[in-house]
């Protein structure tokens, strides 16, 4: 039985907070992610803890896709101090990516505990979508670039496959899709763009739904749409490679120019000014050559990036299809994340 189960813990991410009142409960999670295969479930449990002085009310509703998950109990108090571990069942009985979430009240606090659960039929093909660094925070009204991985584990010729991309929030809404096909006889890694509507800021995912035949897999990553930048700032990020590219063009023409006038002048002067004149002309070269040495370096960067990306697609195949073991597989992607990160931080310094 092949179960994998995401639980993603990390301080002040996408917990929300609706009444300005100090909450009197705490929550142990803040994202929980599962990926299930067709046929199976698992259970979990959602930690919620009183940190007040007197005994509190809990109840617990689910918005989005209600009907894919059952909870033990509803409502409840909680005594001061008191810690209570509720269970979630997640079924797999509807394979595709489903989103919502735990909204869990006490009085006029209310705070909400985000969900994602992907339902997968088959390892004939194994997805994986990634968002490279500079994508991962994008404006309402634009698109989405991110990277596509298929690996086919067939042991035969080229087949045919749908893929679907989404873009959905945490109320299991479909905000944006677009579908294509794609022969694969090994591996495929593209990159491929999708429309972002005009959404309010917050946290989205970007899923892939992959279907050959009965067959299908999910993959799914988070996210961000930013506040609207102000004209100028947009107006200014938006063309920065024109803007660069014009100034380096005037300061060009413009050192060309008083360099000419520079040698009439110099003409009627000492030959020393001259050497001097032409000594800064050369440090000015040695600095677009580095310039132009820096450009290559992040594609290195970019290309490495890549081939850590397909080694780490491979092993989740593996892993998946139960040729590698948990251990083996936990410390081989370990080990390649930890590649991959410095690379993404040198990636978005430019």
């Amino acid at each position: 039985m092949v179960v994998i189960i995401t639980l993603v813990t990390y301080m002040g991410f996408f917990i929300n907070t609706v009444d300005s009142q100090e909450a009197t409960f705490e929550i142990n999670q803040k994202l929980t992610i599962v990926n299930l295969r067709t046929g199976e479930t698992v259970n979990k449990n959602i930690g919620i803890t009183n940190k007040g002085s007197a005994q509190i009310p809990i109840s617990i509703e689910i918005e989005g896709s209600s009907d894919v998950l059952k909870l033990t109990e509803s409502s409840f108090n909680l005594e001061p101090q008191e810690h209570k571990q509720v269970e979630v069942t997640f079924l797999s009985t509807k394979p595709g990516i489903h989103t919502g979430k735990f909204v869990i009240k006490s009085g006029e606090t209310k705070k909400e505990l985000p969900f994602i659960l992907e339902v997968w039929s088959s390892t004939d093909y194994v997805a994986k979508i990634d968002i490279p660094a500079e994508f991962r925070e994008a404006q309402a009204s634009s698109d989405l670039t991110f990277r596509l991985s298929i690996i086919s584990n067939k042991q035969q010729e080229a087949s045919k496959v749908n893929v679907n991309y989404q873009i959905l929030d945490f109320d299991n809404k479909v905000l944006s899709e677009k579908t294509e096909d794609f022969t694969i006889l090994d591996t495929i890694s593209v990159l491929r763009k999708i429309s972002i509507p005009s959404l309010p800021p917050g946290d989205y995912i970007v899923g892939i739904v992959i279907r050959s035949n009965a067959t299908l897999s999910t993959n799914t990553r988070i996210f961000t749409v930013e506040k609207p930048k102000t004209d100028i700032v947009s107006l200014f990020s938006d063309n920065l490679l024109y803007i660069l590219v014009t100034v380096v063009i005037v300061v060009t023409v413009l050192l060309y120019v008083n360099y000419g006038k520079l040698v009439d002048i110099e003409k009627k002067r000492p030959s020393r000014n001259i050497i001097k004149r032409i000594t800064k002309i050369q440090k000015i070269t040695k600095i677009q050559y580095k310039t132009v040495k820096n450009k290559e370096s992040t594609e290195d960067l970019q290309r490495s990036k890549q081939r850590l990306e397909k080694q780490l697609a491979s092993l989740e195949a593996g892993y998946k299809a139960g040729y590698i073991k948990k251990d083996a597989y936990s410390k081989g992607k370990e080990r390649l994340e930890k590649l991959i990160s410095p690379i993404d931080k040198k990636l978005k310094r430019g």
